[in-house]
């Protein structure tokens, strides 16, 4: 048997044998997350119910000055900053 199976392992040879091409058709296991990445999702979470954020949030809604509407608009930017090195360190699309 293992002449037939060739290079290919021995189980994978067998299952094949046994079940056809249902054998390679078999769903790929999923993805789990190492635990630092499950720490990277738990802080990108978190940040946006930050009350830091929260803030920038309710003072964006009440400004009408315009050098603090730019101000605003760069911590908004700092802060999407941070959230896309989070989401490149998942791995995962910002």
């Amino acid at each position: 048997m293992q002449a037939k199976a060739g290079d290919t392992a021995l189980s994978a040879f067998v299952r094949k044998a046994a079940l056809g091409e249902v054998a390679a058709q078999r769903a790929k296991p999923l993805r789990r997350p190492k635990a630092d990445q499950r720490d990277l999702a738990a802080i990108l979470a978190r940040l946006s119910l930050h009350p830091l954020v929260q803030s920038f949030k309710d003072a964006d809604r009440d400004v009408a000055d315009a050098t603090t509407t730019d101000k605003l608009d760069t911590c908004a930017a700092l802060l999407e900053d941070v959230r896309a090195m989070l989401m490149q360190a998942l791995g995962k699309a910002p």
